[in-house]
C-alpha cells in the first residue's frame, strides 16, 4: 500500500511540474486575439481555436532563424504582393496565404510546387498562363504567378466568400465547402445569416492549414508592430527584353548575382525576347553611408592587457581611404595597422569624427578584430561587397547568412581577423554572429556568451543597449575557452 501511495505521489508531482512548465510557456507566448479582421470579414475564434493557434505559434517560435527569414522576406515582398493582389481584385490580406505556402521566399521550391504561391508544373500538353522551360520558370515571378492565382480564387469566390475561396486554393473547393458546413453547423441561429460579415472559427473543426496561417500572421504582425527599424530596402522593377544578365547588370548598376537572387524565375544568363519581362532589383545607392566599427572589448571587462588593443587589416583600411574620397564614409575609432610602428606610437592620421590622433600598433599585439559594417537603408549584400572588395560567399560564411536578405541596422563582419601571423592558440577571442531572439535582451545574450553588456554595446556601437530588437544581428567576441551551454540538458528530469 505504501508503494502504491509513493507511485501516486510521483505521478501527481509530474502532473504539477508539467502544468507549471506549460503555464510558463503560455505566459511567454504571443497574445492571440479573440477576433481579427481578415479579407473584410470579422473572424471570431473559440477557445479551442485560440489554444491551437497558441500552440502553433509556440512551435514556430522554436525555430527563430526560420521565422526571422520569413519576416525578412515579408518585409521585402509584402508591398509588391499586396499591389498585385489589389490589381487583380483580391483582398490584400491574401499576402498571408503566400506567407504560409512559401514563407514568402521567392526561391521556394519543393518536390511538386514552386514560387510564392506554390504553383505546380503546367500540365504537359495543356494550356497554362505561366511558362516553365530552360530559359524561364514563371512560377517564381510575382506578377505572373499572382495573376494566375487570382484567376483560380476568383472562380471560387463566385461560390463562396473570400475566406473560404482562399482556403479552397489550398485544400480544394470540396474541402473548403465541407469546412464551411462544419463551421456553420456550430453557429447559433442569430449568426447564421451573417457569414459574409462574421465567421466563427471553431478549433475542433478547423483545417490545420488555417491554424498555421493565423499563427504566422499574428507572429509577423506582432514583429512588425514592435520593429523599430522602420526603413526597408526599396524593391525596384525594370522592363527588359532580349538582354544578357551581364549587360543588364551594367545597365542597372547592380551585381549580376543580385539579379539572380531576386529573380529566380530567370533560368539562364539570357532574358528571352518573346515578350517584355519585369526584373526586380534593389535601388542603386549612389552615396552609401558606411559605418564601420572595430572597437575591442574594454580591458577591464575581459581582463585584457591595456597594451593589447585591436589590430586592423591594412588592406581594408587602404580600400576605405580610397573610397572616402568620393563617398560619404564614417569611421568610428578606427585603429590603423602599421607593421613598422611601435606599440603606443601616435599616428599622423586622425579620427574622422573626433579629429583626435589615432594609435598605430604592430604585430606584437594579440587581439585581432574584424571590420564590422552597420547595414544602412537600401543596402544589399551586393552593394556591401563592392565597398569592401570581398566575396558574397565570404560574407555569407562569416555571418552565417542563409540567404541574401539584410535588415537595416544589422551588424555584419566584412573582414575576418588576419590570423596568418598567429597561431590559433595565441588568439584570445573568436567572433560569432548572434540573431536576437524573442524576449532576449543584451544582458541575457552577454550571459549566454560569457561576456559583458559593455563589450557587446561597444563592439556593436549600440547607442542604447536597451534598444535591440528581435531578429537583429549582433557581433559577439567570445573566448576560445567558451562552449555553448544548452538550455536543457539531455537526460534531465
Amino acid at each position: 500500500m505504501l508503494n502504491l501511495y509513493f507511485k501516486i505521489g510521483k505521478v501527481a508531482c509530474r502532473i504539477v511540474l508539467l502544468a507549471y512548465l506549460f503555464s510558463g510557456f503560455a505566459s511567454q507566448a504571443s497574445e492571440i486575439p479573440k477576433k481579427i479582421n481578415f479579407a473584410g470579414i470579422e473572424l471570431v475564434f473559440d477557445e479551442a481555436m485560440l489554444k491551437q493557434i497558441s500552440r502553433e505559434a509556440y512551435k514556430i517560435e522554436q525555430a527563430p532563424e526560420k521565422l526571422q527569414s520569413a519576416y525578412e522576406h515579408f518585409r521585402v515582398y509584402e508591398q509588391l504582393l499586396k499591389q498585385q493582389l489589389s490589381k487583380q481584385g483580391l483582398p490584400e490580406d491574401f499576402v498571408y496565404l503566400a506567407l504560409t505556402l512559401s514563407q514568402m521566399n521567392p526561391s521556394f521550391e519543393d518536390e511538386t510546387t514552386a514560387g510564392f504561391w506554390a504553383l505546380p508544373l503546367p500540365i504537359q500538353g495543356g494550356i497554362s498562363d505561366y511558362k516553365v522551360n530552360d530559359l524561364v520558370d514563371e512560377r517564381f515571378h510575382p506578377h505572373v504567378a499572382t495573376a494566375h492565382v487570382a484567376t483560380i480564387i476568383k472562380k471560387y469566390h463566385t461560390i463562396t466568400n473570400w475566406f473560404y475561396a482562399m482556403l479552397a486554393y489550398k485544400i480544394g473547393l470540396e474541402g473548403a465547402q465541407n469546412q464551411a458546413k462544419l463551421m456553420a453547423a456550430q453557429l447559433p441561429k442569430s449568426e447564421q445569416g451573417l457569414i459574409d460579415q462574421r465567421l466563427h472559427i471553431y478549433g475542433n473543426y478547423a483545417d490545420p492549414f488555417l491554424v498555421k496561417l493565423f499563427a504566422l500572421k499574428i507572429l509577423i504582425d506582432e514583429r512588425t508592430a514592435k520593429d523599430q527599424q522602420t526603413s526597408k530596402n526599396t524593391l525596384m522593377q525594370s522592363d527588359v527584353q532580349a538582354i544578357s544578365l551581364r549587360k543588364l547588370s551594367k545597365y542597372l548598376g547592380v551585381h549580376e548575382d543580385e539579379i539572380k537572387a531576386l529573380n529566380p524565375w530567370i533560368k539562364s544568363n539570357q532574358i528571352p525576347g518573346d515578350k517584355t519581362y519585369i526584373v526586380f532589383h534593389f535601388n542603386k545607392q549612389e552615396q552609401p553611408v558606411v559605418v564601420t566599427n572595430e572597437l575591442a572589448p574594454k580591458p577591464e571587462d575581459e581582463g585584457i592587457d591595456n597594451a593589447k588593443l585591436p589590430l586592423q587589416n591594412k588592406a581594408a583600411i587602404d580600400s576605405q581611404n580610397e573610397l572616402s574620397v568620393n563617398k560619404q564614409t564614417i569611421f568610428i575609432d578606427t585603429v590603423i595597422y602599421n607593421s613598422t610602428a611601435q606599440l603606443g606610437k601616435t599616428s599622423l592620421a586622425t579620427n574622422a569624427l573626433s579629429n583626435a590622433q589615432l594609435t598605430t600598433l604592430d604585430k606584437s599585439g594579440n587581439y585581432l578584430s574584424p571590420l564590422i559594417h552597420i547595414v544602412q537603408q537600401g543596402e544589399s549584400l551586393y552593394s556591401i561587397v563592392k565597398i569592401y572588395q570581398v566575396s558574397v560567399d565570404n560574407l555569407q560564411l562569416w555571418n552565417h547568412l542563409e540567404d541574401y536578405m539584410l535588415l537595416s541596422d544589422d551588424r555584419i563582419m566584412v573582414s575576418m581577423p588576419d590570423a596568418s601571423n598567429f597561431q590559433q592558440s595565441q588568439q584570445p577571442y573568436r567572433w560569432l554572429t548572434h540573431t536576437v531572439g524573442k524576449g532576449e535582451n543584451l544582458t541575457k545574450i552577454a550571459k549566454n556568451y560569457q561576456t559583458s553588456v559593455a563589450t557587446l554595446s561597444q563592439v556593436n556601437q549600440l547607442p542604447d543597449p536597451n534598444q535591440i530588437v528581435f531578429g537583429q544581428r549582433l557581433i559577439v567576441p567570445v573566448s576560445l575557452r567558451y562552449t555553448a551551454t544548452p538550455l536543457f540538458k539531455k537526460g534531465a528530469k
